[in-house]
């Protein structure tokens, strides 16, 4: 249910920058809100390539997290949920698959 929730909030905040972006008003933002909306279009695309990267180096079968990667935000949801609680068996030197 938290993958599903995490998952719904990063689509909203994808569509409420869009939004903004399109409305009329935007135009003759301030530079703030201008930096913000920049903020939250570049910063996905790097956390997804950091998840990619991790999940690659860590996860037993990466697939569905590299899958996962294409969802704006996920990183956010992997990093909270699968690195910093460390509640899964990373692929080490020891364990290597094949």
């Amino acid at each position: 249910m938290r993958t599903v929730l995490s998952i719904f909030l990063s689509l909203c905040t994808m569509i409420l920058v869009l939004w903004a972006m399109a409305s009329p008003s935007f135009l003759g933002s301030s530079v703030f809100t201008v930096l913000i909306v920049v903020f939250c279009f570049v910063v996905p695309p790097i956390g997804a390539f950091w998840m990619i990267y991790v999940a690659i180096r860590r996860e037993h079968s990466p697939l569905p997290w590299v899958l996962l990667a294409c969802v704006p935000y996920a990183f956010l949801w992997y990093y909270f949920d699968r690195v910093k609680n460390n509640n899964t068996q990373w692929r080490t030197p020891g364990n290597q698959i094949g």
